[in-house]
């Protein structure tokens, strides 16, 4: 494991991988083609699997995880391989829709059914609110303080704070609409993303629905920024919340974080 662990440090210090570009890094000559760079590029004959990868994390222990139409992908720094299962339990991981890890080491994997299943320590097991009944969960996102947000169709907003699932808001306090994204904002606010219902802030127990200056009512993603920002990105384009209200952001300025991985 520690020989693993180190060739994947290195190669994400050697490598040039951007992972989700929010603004500008100001790290490469424009001028320049990326060809003249040093890189590395790891595909199909490194073990990615084909099709859509629909997320990416890194757990505690270095891993990088890749979740993709055909299964879930382990990467430690040269090849990717399938997650170890020492259990009793299997799943069908052929479509992962999401990733989320925990500071704790584990990792959590969105999928149509069951839609939550925890892997730690080589075991996969299912996570459910109700022994009897899927929550079926639409999106998942780390909270800063470390904890796991959950948006779900039956139990409402949730969060994992290691052991059990604690309750944000009910399912009656929320939209019909579908939340498909998920983010906590530094100043403890948390962001929903809807189909077709627009952004809502939830605050102190109260939902506000937060519609004026976006783009379009699908929101497909949301990214915390510095102090109470949050990126939201819709079909029509990307938008930012600056704290007081939408804005469409100025990548011309720089701002703060590295803004990729590498």
């Amino acid at each position: 494991m520690s020989g693993s662990f180190t060739r994947l440090k290195r190669s994400l210090a050697a490598g040039s991988v951007l992972l989700g570009v929010v603004c500008n890094s100001y790290a490469l000559d424009a001028s320049r083609p990326v060809t003249q760079y040093a890189r590395d590029v790891w595909g199909l004959r490194n073990g990615l699997p084909r099709g859509r990868i629909s997320a990416i994390t890194q757990t505690a222990d270095g891993f990088l995880w890749i979740g993709t139409e055909q299964g879930l992908r382990r990467f430690d720094g040269l090849t990717f391989s399938s997650a170890p299962n020492s259990g009793p339990q299997s799943y069908a991981l052929d479509r992962v829709l999401g990733l989320a890890a925990e500071r704790g080491g584990g990792l959590w994997i969105r999928l149509l059914e069951p839609t939550l299943v925890r892997y730690q320590n080589d075991l996969f097991a299912s996570m459910r609110v109700h022994p009897e009944m899927d929550a079926l969960a639409t999106a998942m996102a780390p909270a800063a303080d470390g904890a796991l947000l959950f948006a779900t169709r039956l139990d409402g907003i949730l969060k994992w704070n290691g052991s059990r699932f604690e309750t944000l808001a009910p399912k009656s306090a929320l939209p019909t609409s579908p939340i498909v994204s998920i983010a906590a904002s530094a100043s403890g606010d948390l962001w929903l993303g809807t189909v077709d219902a627009g952004l809502l802030r939830l605050r102190s127990g109260v939902i506000t629905a937060m519609t004026a200056g976006l783009p379009d009512l699908r929101i497909n993603c949301l990214l915390p920024g510095d102090r109470d920002e949050v990126y939201v990105g819709t079909n029509r384009g990307l938008t930012r919340w600056d704290g007081t209200g939408l804005l469409k952001p100025d990548f011309r300025k720089p701002c703060g974080g590295s803004g990729f991985l590498r």
